[in-house]
């Protein structure tokens, strides 16, 4: 494959198929190529800036642009097939497919067939032909039965790595995978766990069953991905079959479901170890999960009488025995094959599970949960709260051998914790869902009216407590009419809380030019998702996600933030038009139930991003904005995450154009043109790294504007940093 005018790059190659290859060119061995191996995809990285050539099998070729606007590429088609060994191949005439939703694109592709025929084709693709604003990529995920995603993680490259369970025999698993087969090959009709990664870009790298062949079945529920790209899994199985380690703490199904813990190489070929953890007793399972940068995997959730604990534990048996299950945290070493601590936490009620849990950077966890927890002085509602349906807000010190402090949180109706997390200071942020019209919100609440009676649903809220657990520093409601369910929380590199969760309110509340400001029709669950603003006194972002049938049906909403800006939700969906984009790994259901996969900018109507950042000290430098690009919008301000803290010296660049390709100034990519600049304006972050700039919108509607954020960085090559484009069509 010759590529004019790009530089020479070594292709890589993806999903390998089964099958191997054997060519003889001429009389002389030395010629023949044998045991080839053969790959779906092939992908020749960066032959222009921000652009990647994949070719695939099917005589396609997909060129997938991170952004590039008005640029030419030349492929030619010089050969067939392979002339080295372990060299992919690809067969077949081949057209070009583009994917660039930031800017207009043109590709030319000329091909040479097996007999010396030539062929050109010229595609142009332009934004609305490709995405719906707001989604950098959407898909279902799943097979012909039902199918459920829990969790989701992005790695440190874009990657999307997401867990769940499935009934589906032809579930998309790749070859090569650990276990390509459903339930072992047995013909049980059983549930299998799976675990997939997907790229940046939302194409399938690799897809794994995970479990036994027990008809109950398997289910992963939590995960995280180590420093090196593993992937450790955690959830439940009444698999006695259940593929466990040499070594491993627990190799045999002690009850009739135990939970496991499992490792996966970053490929999904194999398994780094995988344990049982559970006893005599039923009804544990494991909720969530964390991966130290040492190895070491922290994980909690709820454990039947008899867990094994650990000597010198903050608690080795339940205050009050004689119910299922428990709140329990635990700390497994690098190698999965002893405890460093194992530990219940419980109070004076019986019963209880860790809904969630966050580690901070000194190794404590701070968990959440339904049942009682043994309260400390001086924490928030210490004596357990008037709530008839407890929430615990507990941290366990990185030993586990004490608490640091543990209170209750709640009004006098009830509440559900589902999730948390600690921003940047230490602070606890803690989402769920309430009945309490007397739940403890704060003066400077976004939404300070509750649930207006008990025919109203609950209502979600969401709640910031200090580090030291002994105050709520806010606190507000989250919803709207019938019934709103946050489910999942991260605090982004700003300090803006992002909130996920489900819906059946037509009036929830969503910002001007989301992804999607209309609920469906009828009392159907919608997903949501929120971004409060640094402050919490406004929504800088809230959308809609769905069909016209329920999402989030019996499992459950997982988001995770995104480097390059944006963020990816997850969960399970029922409609039949679930939105997906064009290319998307599959575009429609496989069965009643599917999983879905976005991608979503959180970039308001006349926003998108394009090119790249040139990453500094803290990272990818990430521009945002406050509000849709309307003139005359008072709100409208430009924002950069992870720039260097503390600094006064960024600038804004904006300008009427943008170039071809990347131009390069003291080592940073420069993503507008310099000639037609239009004005250079100077930035202040503050501690976290975070900046932003309102602008007065007295433009034409129509009028694009490019615009690029710069620091002096110590950590980037040239001595600068820099954001990715973004390009504003202002809104009339």
């Amino acid at each position: 494959m010759a590529l004019a005018g790009a530089p020479a790059v070594t292709p890589v190659a993806r999903s390998e198929q089964s099958g191997r290859f054997h060519f003889f060119f001429g009389i002389e061995s030395s010629e023949w190529v044998t045991d080839a191996r053969s790959f779906a995809e092939v992908v020749y990285p960066d032959v222009v800036d921000g652009l990647d050539l994949v070719l695939r099998v099917g005589d396609v070729v997909h060129c997938l642009a991170e952004g590039a606007p008005d640029r030419r590429v030349l492929l030619t088609r010089t050969d067939i097939g392979t002339r080295s060994p372990g060299d992919p191949l690809i067969q077949g005439p081949i057209r070009s497919e583009v994917s660039d939703d930031t800017s207009r694109a043109w590709f030319v592709v000329e091909t040479v067939d097996e007999n010396g025929s030539r062929g050109t084709d010229l595609v142009q693709a332009t934004p609305a032909e490709m995405n719906r604003p707001g989604a950098d990529w959407s898909t279902y995920f799943g097979g012909n039965q039902n199918d459920e995603v829990d969790e989701v993680a992005v790695g440190r490259d874009g990657s999307v790595t997401f867990v769940g369970n499935t009934y589906s025999p032809d579930f998309p698993v790749t070859p090569g995978s650990f276990d390509p087969v459903f339930a072992r090959g047995t013909g049980v009709n059983a549930r299998d766990a799976f675990v997939c990664r997907l790229d940046a870009a939302g194409e399938l790298i690799w897809c794994t069953f995970l479990g036994g062949t027990d008809v109950r079945g398997d289910w992963a529920r939590a995960e995280g991905v180590a420093t090196n790209g593993d992937v450790v899994v955690g959830g439940d199985t009444a698999s006695a079959t259940f593929p466990t380690t040499p070594g491993a703490i627990q190799r045999s199904l002690t009850g009739t479901a135990d939970m496991f813990v499992t490792r996966l190489t970053s490929d999904g070929s194999r398994l780094v170890y995988s344990t049982l953890l559970g006893s005599s007793g039923s009804g544990g399972f494991i909720e969530r999960l964390h991966c130290d940068s040492d190895g070491e995997v922290i994980l909690g959730g709820r454990a039947p009488l008899g867990f094994p604990t650990t000597a010198g534990a903050f608690q080795s048996a339940p205050q009050v025995p004689g119910f299922s299950g428990y709140p329990f945290v635990a700390r497994l070493d690098e190698t999965g094959s002893s405890f460093v601590f194992s530990t219940y936490i419980t109070g004076d009620v019986a019963g209880g599970s860790v809904s969630d849990m966050a580690v901070g950077r000194d190794g404590r966890a701070v968990i959440v949960g339904q049942g009682s927890a043994p309260y400390t002085p001086g924490a928030i509602q210490d004596s357990g709260g008037p709530s008839s349906g407890l929430i615990f807000v507990t941290s366990l010190a990185a030993d586990g051998a004490s608490l640091v402090f543990s209170g209750s949180l709640g009004g006098s109706q009830g509440e559900t914790a589902r999730a948390v997390a600690l921003d940047a200071f230490g602070n606890i942020v803690v989402v769920g869902s309430t009945q309490s019209q007397d739940f403890p919100v704060t003066a400077d609440a976004w939404d300070p009216v509750g649930p207006l009676g008990p025919l109203d649903g609950p209502d979600g809220f969401v709640a910031v407590i200090d580090p030291t657990g002994s105050e709520i520093v806010y606190g507000s409601y989250l919803g709207a009419s019938f019934s709103d369910d946050p489910d999942t929380v991260t605090v982004d590199g700003s300090g803006a809380i992002v909130i996920g969760g489900s819906t059946t309110g037509s009036d929830f509340p969503t910002t001007d030019g989301a992804f999607d400001t209309d609920h469906n029709p009828g009392v159907v669950k919608d997903l949501f998702v929120t971004r409060l603003s640094p402050d919490r006194r406004r929504l800088e972002y809230s959308t809609y996600l769905g069909g016209a049938d329920d999402e989030d049906d019996g499992g459950r909403v997982s988001l995770a933030t995104v480097p390059t800006g944006g963020l990816v939700v997850v969960s399970s969906s029922r409609s039949t038009d679930y939105p997906t984009t064009p290319g998307a790994a599959q575009g429609g259901p496989g069965g009643l139930l599917d999983g879905v996969v976005s991608k979503l900018t959180l970039l308001p109507a006349g926003a998108s991003r394009y090119g790249r950042s040139t990453p500094g000290c803290t990272g990818p430098l990430v521009i945002g904005l406050t509000a849709s690009p309307r003139v005359g919008n008072p709100g409208f301000a430009v924002t950069c995450t992870e720039a260097p803290p503390d600094s006064t010296s960024g600038l804004l660049a904006l300008s009427l154009a943008a170039p071809g390709t990347s131009l390069p100034l003291l080592g940073a990519g420069v993503w507008v043109d310099p000639g037609h600049l239009v004005r250079l304006l100077p930035l202040r972050s503050d501690s976290l790294g975070y900046a932003e700039l309102a602008l007065p919108l007295a433009h034409d509607p129509g009028v694009p504007f490019y615009l690029q954020a710069f620091w002096p960085d110590a950590c980037a090559p040239g001595g600068w940093s820099a954001t990715a484009g973004l390009r504003l069509d202002i809104q009339p």
